[in-house]
């Protein structure tokens, strides 16, 4: 039996026959939102499951020994998208996902770092993606400057991508995945932007 939770929820165990009962489990987070103008891609959110490969190419973990109890599901939302300008590029963030009970660790799968923004008009380091479940791509920079990428956590997601230099066009790192990294932009004078991990 599969039971699927989209929004936040409670999962009752009502009845265990034998003992413990070992419960496989994906946990999701949300993913990052992207940044502000030429801003770096979001990352994909946490990427934990007891089953299969767990994000960043780590193993499974081990299934939860569910008790006759409840069990708290929180799903977190999608980061926005950065609108403003100068902003910071944390307020894209994705929140983080989780199950948690009495006699449990809490599973939690942390939300996709944000895009990196634009650095025109903007304060030291709001080009730089941010960290999560999977990092951010940076977003794109100019005065021949680097962006760095936000990192992405062991067993959730990889790293997104770094962004070069801006000149009079642009492009940005492409955000981080479960399954691989976040690309960098070519910068100048072709502008691909950085391919989502």
């Amino acid at each position: 039996k599969v039971v699927t939770f989209t929004q936040d929820g409670t999962f009752t165990v009502n009845t265990i026959s034998g003992g413990d009962a070992a419960v496989d489990f994906l946990v999701i987070g949300g993913g990052g939102g992207g940044g502000h103008s030429y801003g770096g891609g979001g990352g994909a959110g946490g990427y934990r499951t007891s089953f299969g490969t767990s994000g960043r190419s780590s193993a499974a973990e081990a299934p939860i020994a569910v008790e006759e109890q409840a069990y708290t599901i929180t799903i977190g939302d999608g980061g926005p998208g950065t609108v403003s300008s100068p902003a910071d590029p944390g307020l894209a963030d994705g929140d983080p996902s989780s199950i948690a009970g009495a006699g449990m660790t809490t599973i939690t799968s942390l939300g996709g770092g944000g895009g990196g923004n634009s650095s025109l008009s903007q304060p030291a380091g709001n080009g730089d993606g941010q960290d999560g479940g999977s990092g951010g791509g940076a977003g794109t920079l100019d005065d021949n400057a680097a962006g760095y990428a936000g990192d992405g956590t062991a067993g959730q997601g990889y790293d997104g991508g770094a962004s070069s230099n801006m000149d009079t066009s642009g492009s940005a790192g492409g955000g981080g995945g479960a399954g691989g990294a976040g690309g960098a932009n070519t910068g100048h004078p072709s502008y691909v932007g950085g391919a989502g991990g």
